[in-house]
């Protein structure tokens, strides 16, 4: 068998590279949150080959959504984020923890950890860290709660994910708010 570049690269096996990965909290939260992605990516996959969405884009770039979606000519961003592992509030309710990993410097320094209200459409909660599923919730960008920093209408800097989405504006029907 053949090995994968990323092995060659590295000088490990897989088995190495994977325990490597295991072994450090930091690098294994990172992980989770591009596999994350990759499922969500596979949805969107699924929705596209059954002609449900014209389009998608994976976008890999610092400070821009995850995904860019087209359905009937209207194009919608999505941001993917993890529920936090065990960090469930007292009702049940799960947590994103929901600030960008950098600190940012200049003159954004004191919002810059913060999502802006503008910077995507729809928020994708993967519920797999407490379910063990790769499913998702979804919400609108325009409804999830704000403060405004330095004049500009940030996001919270934690999400709570209700644990049923009957009676919310969260659903699991990502089309509901393509």
């Amino acid at each position: 068998m053949d090995s994968h570049p990323v092995e060659i690269e590295m000088g490990l096996s897989a088995t190495e590279i994977l325990d490597v990965i295991r072994r450090s909290d930091r690098c294994y939260q990172a992980v989770r949150g591009y596999v994350a992605e990759r499922h969500l990516e596979k949805l969107l996959e699924q929705l596209k080959q059954s002609g449900t969405i014209e389009d998608f884009v994976f976008i890999d770039r610092d400070g821009q959504p995850d995904f860019r979606v087209t359905l009937d000519g209207r194009t919608k961003t999505i941001e993917c984020k993890n529920v936090m592992s065990k960090m469930r509030y007292a009702n049940g309710d799960f947590k994103v923890d929901f600030q960008r990993t950098r600190n940012q410097l200049g003159s954004n320094a004191q919002s810059g950890r913060y999502y802006k209200a503008t910077d995507f459409d729809i928020l994708a909660a993967s519920m797999h860290n407490e379910v063990g599923q790769w499913k998702f919730n979804f919400v609108r960008t325009s409804d999830l709660p704000s403060v405004t920093i330095s004049g500009v209408r940030c996001l919270v800097k934690a999400v709570r994910v209700p644990s049923s989405a009957a009676g919310t504006t969260w659903t699991e029907d990502l089309l509901s708010l393509l």
